[in-house]
């Protein structure tokens, strides 16, 4: 990952290899994958999981192998059910993978 440049969205660009690596004498059990947008006009991770759910579900695979975890959890908006709903009915979602639906809120 660190060889491809992969980088967050936010505004800092966060290098993913630095948010993938487990530290020594750890281990991580659980991805959570934030679905959830900033600020109440983004749509861009809605639209993502609801247009690309299988290939957000294919990219959880290769996470949840990548550091060892057994299980994700994807946490989306109350108030964008279209989403959540296409993820759990993508035919690519493992069992392993849990869609959370959280109450809305913008700081």
């Amino acid at each position: 990952v660190q060889n491809t440049g992969v980088v967050g969205l936010g505004g800092a660009a966060f290098p993913t290899h630095v948010k993938m690596r487990v530290p020594e004498g750890r281990t991580i059990d659980t991805v959570i994958a934030n679905g959830c947008e900033c600020e109440p006009y983004l749509t861009t991770d809605h639209r993502m999981m609801v247009e690309h759910a299988d290939a957000i579900h294919e990219g959880i695979r290769i996470v949840q192998r990548a550091v060892g975890a057994s299980r994700t959890l994807i946490a989306t908006e109350d108030n964008k059910p279209d989403a959540a709903e296409a993820l759990r009915r993508s035919p690519s979602r493992a069992a392993t993978t849990e869609v959370c639906e959280l109450p809305t809120h913008y700081p």
